[in-house]
């Protein structure tokens, strides 16, 4: 997981919930934002100091490594408290001893897609049917 989605998943658990995600995902670029210009801002005041610089550097790298660190359990921690709640709770939606539940769909192991040029591609984006075998181009 990366950092975005680990601050992303902290806000949605502690602030947000899930139905707000689209706002838990710019909140979580401005705290980035705020935790990257620190070193930045701290570089630029010991331009002239350079065994100070590196003590920043240093004393940053540890702090980026412990949060990361210490977001992971807690992200690890509320997602095996919501999944054991959503267990007791008998909902189908969680996996059961490494299963999908018996209501989910899934394709044949066999199921391979068709194949697709970028002329497909970009007029199924774009809502257009472009495609040869028409009549009516």
């Amino acid at each position: 997981m990366h950092y975005h989605q680990l601050v992303m998943r902290a806000l949605e658990i502690g602030y947000f919930g899930r139905k707000r995600r689209h706002i838990a995902n710019p909140v979580s670029a401005l705290v980035i934002l705020l935790l990257a210009s620190a070193p930045i801002i701290v570089g630029v005041l010991l331009w002239n100091r350079p065994l100070a610089a590196f003590t920043a550097f240093v004393l940053f790298s540890v702090l980026f490594v412990s949060s990361y660190q210490l977001g992971m359990r807690f992200a690890y921690r509320s997602a095996k408290r919501l999944n054991n709640g959503a267990r007791r709770r008998g909902h189908n939606s969680v996996v059961r001893n490494g299963r999908a539940p018996a209501t989910a769909k899934s394709r044949s192991p066999e199921f391979v897609p068709p194949p697709c040029d970028a002329a497909t591609a970009s007029a199924w984006v774009n809502g257009f049917d472009r495609s040869p075998d028409r009549g009516d181009q």
